[in-house]
């Protein structure tokens, strides 16, 4: 069920169209996006990304900088490129 909430993050769609489209019902739908949220969540607000593909995560900080990371990069590192001082 968390690929599917990933692919309706992705989509687009409303939930209400997604879980027609994919003949999933509402309630289970919310049910699992519930649990996806608390098991990817972390301390400090942050939550956990999974990349698809060989997609890059792309940071931009508030003085224009960004950083491109590769998919895979340990989140230890992510979270040290994140903290600003």
């Amino acid at each position: 069920m968390f690929e599917l909430i990933e692919a309706w993050k992705i989509s687009g769609e409303t939930i209400k169209d997604f879980v027609a489209r994919q003949d999933i019902g509402l309630s289970k739908f919310q049910y699992w996006h519930k649990k996806y949220r608390e098991q990817n969540a972390t301390e400090g607000g942050f939550i956990r990304m999974h990349p698809i593909g060989g997609m890059e995560l792309r940071l931009r900080y508030p003085n224009g900088v960004e950083l491109l990371i590769p998919s895979g990069t340990p989140p230890s590192h992510i979270a040290e490129l994140i903290h600003l001082g």
